[in-house]
Formats: C-alpha cells, sequence, structure tokens
C-alpha cells in the first residue's frame, strides 16, 4: 500500500511537482485510485512527453504502486474527464476481459 509519503519521493523523481501540494496527513495510506488522482498531473504531462502507459506503469511499481496499464489507462481518462468517482472507474466490458 502506497502512503502520502511515497507519493512525495515519486514527485521528486518524477520531477514534475513541489511537495507542498501533499496533504496533511502523509501517514495516510493511499489506494491505487487515489495515488493515480495525486500524480495524474504529473503522469498525464508525460504521456504528452511520450511516455506510454506501459512505462508510467512501470514507474509507478518500482514506487510499490501495483497497476495493469489498463487501469492506469482508466484512471488517467476519469482525471482527465473530471470524474474521479467510483462511477467513472468501473471497468468497461472490454477493459473487464482484458483483466481476465
Amino acid at each position: 500500500m502506497v502512503n502520502m509519503k511515497d507519493i512525495q519521493n515519486i514527485r521528486e523523481d518524477l520531477k514534475k511537482l513541489k511537495p507542498a501540494a501533499l496533504a496533511e496527513n502523509s501517514d495516510k495510506p493511499l489506494t491505487n485510485r487515489e495515488a493515480v488522482k495525486q500524480l495524474a498531473p504529473t503522469l498525464l504531462k508525460m504521456k504528452k512527453r511520450g511516455f506510454s502507459v506501459s512505462n508510467l506503469v512501470e514507474l509507478l511499481q518500482k514506487h510499490q504502486i501495483d497497476l495493469k496499464s489498463s487501469e492506469l489507462s482508466r484512471y488517467l481518462r476519469a482525471f482527465q474527464g473530471g470524474k474521479m468517482g467510483k462511477k467513472a472507474l468501473h471497468p468497461t466490458p472490454v477493459e473487464a476481459q482484458e483483466l481476465t
């Protein structure tokens, strides 16, 4: 499980966001979805710079955020659409098949 301290380290590694944007409780464990939400602006910028979703997944896995490419893509699409709620994060039937 990832916590806010991990998020800070990831941000520093990715050299995109300042630690001041972190929440007060830096020891609070985060779900993968919450971690991606915190890192979404950075990850989206990296995608625009040419990083593939697979590259981003590998980077995140080095920091104990274990995601599949389809999950990260879904989370980033939800973030871009301003729909980081639970409904937007459920897999589509095609994505559900990919996960099995």
